[in-house]
């Protein structure tokens, strides 16, 4: 991500970031994005999102 998209991003957000900042969060940023095309090169579109990470079930209290 180029210094002047991090700018932009933190002028959306509100913040102020000094240069030195902005570098490293572009360098963060493009890190992020990295490992987000590598999620994706999985080719995982046929499994089925987990809503949670174990299949049980807590049943309500009888009380609620």
């Amino acid at each position: 991500m180029a210094t002047i998209d991090v700018r932009h991003v933190a002028l959306l957000a509100r913040i102020a970031l000094s240069e030195a900042e902005s570098e490293r969060m572009g360098k963060e940023l493009a890190a992020i994005l990295d490992y987000v095309k590598t999620l994706d090169a999985l080719g995982l579109e046929d499994e089925t999102p987990l809503s949670h990470v174990h299949d049980t079930f807590a049943p309500p209290r009888p009380d609620t």
